[in-house]
């Protein structure tokens, strides 16, 4: 059995280009189960239908970066919203999985603190499939 796989190998793209300054993200996927019990099962039963998820990252501020942060927050400010095509790789080549999808921006939430790096938090709203490979 493999051991812990430290998560700085890990990669959030916009299209092909790999958005800067990422310190965490965080993928939650979710299914919904509609309850399909019955009477004279003293069990309840579960169907699954429908799934989503929310994709958060933290990054350091960085507009310098035109296609990754600069391209997320003009997507974000477009009238209409840009969707934009993700991809997601917890630590690379180390775990071999990457979740593709689309999403719109559903956040951006700017920290500035006199003792700090400023942070950028943004929220991703996925619509449509989830691939993983």
């Amino acid at each position: 059995m493999a051991g812990p796989i430290a998560g700085f190998q890990g990669l959030l793209k916009i299209g092909a280009a790999t958005v800067a300054q990422v310190q965490e993200v965080d993928a939650d996927f979710e299914a919904t189960l509609e309850d399909v019990s019955v009477m004279g099962d003293r069990a309840r039963d579960f169907l699954p239908t429908l799934y989503k998820g929310t994709i958060k990252a933290k990054l350091e501020y960085d507009m310098t970066d035109t296609t990754g942060q600069l391209a997320i927050q003009n997507a974000f400010f477009a009238n209409p919203p840009t969707l934009l095509a993700m991809t997601f790789s917890p630590a690379n080549a180390a775990t071999n999985t990457t979740y593709t999808l689309s999403c719109y921006v559903a956040k951006i939430g700017i920290k500035d603190a006199v003792d700090k790096v400023i942070s950028n938090d943004i929220d991703f709203q996925p619509t449509g499939p989830i691939t993983v490979a």
